[in-house]
């Protein structure tokens, strides 16, 4: 699950917006953490906090 998937599921974006910022990331070259952090959609804390989740971390 990449982290735009999570972030959609746990409602901290909805489903147009995760679109959207798919197109952003294939259009430029950007990775979806730093569009999210650079657009200000919510905060690194929780950003990092959603990534460690989908990427199954402890």
């Amino acid at each position: 699950m990449n982290i735009i998937d999570a972030l959609v599921a746990k409602r901290l974006l909805d489903e147009a917006k995760g679109a959207e910022l798919k197109a952003q990331v294939q259009a430029e070259n950007k990775s979806a953490e730093v569009l999210v952090l650079e657009q200000k959609l919510i905060d690194e804390g929780l950003l990092f906090g959603v990534k460690s989740e989908a990427l199954r971390l402890p």
